[in-house]
């Protein structure tokens, strides 16, 4: 993880103010190299680079510079087989540090650009050729590593994020409004999406995955070029087995190669069959520590209860961090923070929680630089089929949803008479193939997922790591990996696809992780069945102050109707399940953006500067027989010998909850009114029972929140004495 800026000039040599602008949109990402700052200068071009010193800690400073001084390059990210590259160099280089970036410049002198076609790895590469006045600056496969630029007639400049680009005086700085509400993610449209991937700023160009830019610098112009692209992978004919065997040696070989460093190592270990892979073959060559979350989504989706286990089973250095959103209190300037560093308005509370999760991470080991994440393998090994098929858990019902958003990616490219006449017939007048899609819905598909992992996936895992001093590495997106998936024949997707087939099948032949993990099924992070209380944290900080942060958003802005958004926030509070709260975020993000790319006043914040969330120890949990969480409404409730249930004078709406006389949790009953009365009623005599059919509950109301609090070691579960019925106990 480090950070890139650079100018070129057409024309003039670089100025001295220039010069000092160049250091400034450095000083913008310096989070992301926070271990030196290094720069190149002279005549046209000034360069700069922050360095997360990974691979040889003392010599990698770049840029890289050849003998004669007539190509410049800087590398962010990780080139993983440059020890084998080292071969194919045509003549012996005395290189000056064992960094894997290193090898870069030297595989451009001998073989040009196509240099390219030999890289594993994810990086953002620029090249300045003195020779052939031609700048490159390039993409990994699939876009992991950031680049971003700005062109004119007179210069081009370009940089790892986009804010930093806005530091230099004539960038232009206006968000992209149109692109934002045209983009069928953003706006939650049932349809798959191969748009090109953008920047949602005008002017600020986004370089594909598998592209590059070739900026000719005698002729000023700039053309994109393509050295790997996803729909062009060579269709191949290997058995299932052979592929299920491939497959899982591969992923242990793309697993190895990420350990590649001389800092220590993390997991985010979420319990799952992505993360637990990972964690497997890792742990056969590295001291693993492993960052796990406990709220009270992961305990009722099982997050925590087998990321537990996992961490157990290979004595992983466990860490699990204590998410509640109760405590968890973020004002305004924080969420302006957190989106500046994202600087997307997909930023949402998976965001808040991983940033704060890789907060937890870096504060536990500060020597941790590298963290495992397991991005990726849903996209490109069919993880999200069993929801599209969430009633007939089958592939030919997974096709169909498919086949629907196929139709609908081709219904928005068509005209809007189409769309009136399909909609007449409540979308049924026009079948599949009138559309004339040429690839498989399936394939179709895993394209769309594919700017997805650039857009949203890779983007944001990259700014939220970038943000704490972290950089995360993803063995899923290995090109040897998804080339060989997406090289299948058709007749095998239904066998390879459904469900991860292809990762499970191969796990329980070819390793010995244990059948529980493997064939856990997938659930939704921090969403599912306790999306409500994620959906309550964000709710929290968008009316802070009566909704100032849609005033800050708008208040500037002469074309959204504000007081529509005012009252679309309203409808959402007074809503159950806060439905649509995301949308409103997103709008929200849009309007932020706009407003904070104009005056750039707005800054990241310094880690030191952000709460950290409190570890804690779950050891003593008997997870695996569940019998913490198994609820009795026979018993009685009580609460723990070390906690209170305070209700302060004259606030009859407010509880609090407190751990060895220090206030732990905050129980609003307008925000979580069956909770609230629930515990208002535990006095050591009443059973669940009684409480629930006294004040008209259902145990439904409050099933999941008991379980989390009986998982805390908040309220525990004592059996009703055999002479007493529940009915006395009133």
């Amino acid at each position: 993880m480090c950070g890139i800026v650079g100018l070129v000039k057409f024309h003039d040599d670089v100025t001295s103010h220039e010069v000092f602008s160049m250091k400034n949109m450095l000083e913008e990402i310096n989070y992301r190299g926070p271990d030196g700052e290094f720069f190149h200068i002279n005549g046209r071009e000034a360069f700069g680079f922050c360095r997360l010193a990974i691979n040889d800690i003392t010599h990698g400073d770049q840029p890289f510079v050849n003998d004669d001084e007539s190509i410049i390059v800087m590398v962010n990210g990780e080139i993983y087989n440059h020890h084998d590259l080292k071969s194919r160099l045509k003549r012996k280089r005395a290189f000056r540090s064992r960094s894997d970036c290193e090898i870069a410049l030297y595989l451009y002198e001998d073989y040009g650009i196509n240099f390219l076609n030999f890289l594993n790895g994810m990086f953002a590469i620029t090249i300045l050729d003195k020779v052939r006045q031609k700048l490159f600056l390039i993409k990994d496969r699939f876009g992991i590593k950031p680049l971003f630029y700005n062109f004119t007639g007179e210069r081009i400049i370009f940089a790892s994020e986009i804010k930093a680009l806005f530091q230099y005086p004539d960038c232009p700085r206006t968000f992209d409004w149109m692109e934002a509400l045209s983009d069928s993610w953003l706006a939650g449209h049932v349809s798959n999406s191969v748009t090109p991937v953008g920047s949602f700023f005008s002017g600020i160009e986004n370089i594909a995955g598998g592209h590059y830019i070739e900026v000719n610098l005698r002729n000023k112009t700039v053309n994109t070029k393509e050295y790997w692209n996803i729909t062009k992978v060579p269709i191949h004919h290997l058995s299932k087995n052979t592929i299920i065997e491939k497959y899982i040696n591969l992923l242990e070989s793309s697993s190895t190669k990420c350990l590649m460093s001389d800092v220590d190592i993390g997991l985010f270990l979420s319990g799952g069959i992505d993360s637990v892979s990972i964690g497997h073959f890792a742990a056969k060559h590295t001291e693993i520590n492993s960052f796990s979350v406990v709220s009270r989504s992961t305990i009722v989706n099982g997050d925590a209860e087998y990321a537990l286990k996992a961490a157990q089973h290979y004595h992983f250095n466990e860490h699990f961090a204590d998410f509640n959103e109760y405590t968890m209190d973020y004002s305004i300037d924080d969420w302006k923070s957190l989106l500046w560093l994202c600087e997307s308005p997909y930023c949402s509370a998976e965001q808040l929680y991983k940033y704060h999760l890789h907060k937890f991470a870096k504060h536990t080991n500060p020597n941790i630089k590298v963290i495992l994440t397991g991005q990726g393998s849903d996209e490109f090994n069919g993880g999200y089929s069993q929801l599209f098929s969430e009633r007939d858990s089958a592939w030919a019902t997974f096709m169909q949803s498919l086949n629907i958003l196929d139709k609908n990616k081709e219904m928005n490219i068509l005209n809007d008479p189409i769309h009136t006449w399909d909609n007449l017939f409540q979308g049924n007048l026009l079948k599949n193939n009138f559309f004339k899609t040429k690839n498989n819905p399936y394939l179709n598909y895993v394209y769309s997922k594919y700017r997805d992992i650039q857009m949203y996936n890779c983007w944001m895992e990259d700014r939220i790591a970038a943000g704490n001093h972290i950089e995360n590495r993803v063995p899923f997106l290995d090109h040897n990996l998804i080339e060989l998936a997406l090289g299948v024949e058709e007749n095998k997707y239904a066998d390879l696809f459904f469900d991860k087939n292809i990762l499970r099948e191969g796990l329980l032949k070819y390793t010995n992780i244990p059948e529980t993990l493997v064939k856990r099924p997938k659930v939704p992070f921090y969403y599912g069945k306790g999306v409500k209380s994620t959906r309550h944290l964000i709710l929290n900080i968008l009316k802070k102050n009566n909704y100032e942060i849609i005033d800050y958003a708008f208040n500037k802005n002469n074309f959204v109707n504000i007081d529509s958004i005012y009252h679309f926030a309203k409808t959402i509070e007074n809503h159950h399940d806060l439905e649509n709260i995301e949308f409103l975020t997103r709008l929200i993000n849009m309007g932020m953006l706009d407003q904070m790319s104009s005056d750039l006043s707005v800054k990241v914040k310094d880690t030191n500067q952000i709460s950290i969330p409190p570890r804690i120890n779950i050891h003593k949990f008997n997870l695996g027989q569940n019998e913490a969480l198994t609820i009795n409404t026979l018993h009685v409730p009580i609460l723990k010998e070390n906690i209170d249930i305070l209700m302060p004078l004259h606030e009859n709406n407010l509880l609090y909850i407190t751990i060895n006389n220090s206030i732990e949790y905050l129980v609003d009953s307008r925000d979580d009114y069956e909770w609230f009365t629930f515990l208002s009623q535990i006095n050591g005599i009443k059973s669940i029972e009684d409480i629930l059919s006294q004040n008209n509950l259902n145990l439904e109301d409050i099933k999941e929140t008991l379980e989390e609090s009986i998982f805390l070691d908040v309220i525990e579960l004592k059996p009703i004495f055999e002479d007493q019925s529940p009915s006395s106990k009133a």
